[in-house]
């Protein structure tokens, strides 16, 4: 089972149980987008 976390791995952008902005690399989507330029760090 995938742990749950809170927050963006990199802003701290809180993300909520139900949001629609998490990434399923824990990271909010604006920093995939942009900082991870859509690449996972956790491969």
């Amino acid at each position: 089972m995938l742990e749950k976390i809170p927050t963006c791995r990199i802003c701290n952008k809180s993300l909520p149980f139900d949001s629609q902005e998490e990434m399923i690399c824990t990271f909010c989507k604006e920093c995939v987008e942009t900082t991870l330029q859509q690449a996972c760090l956790n491969k």
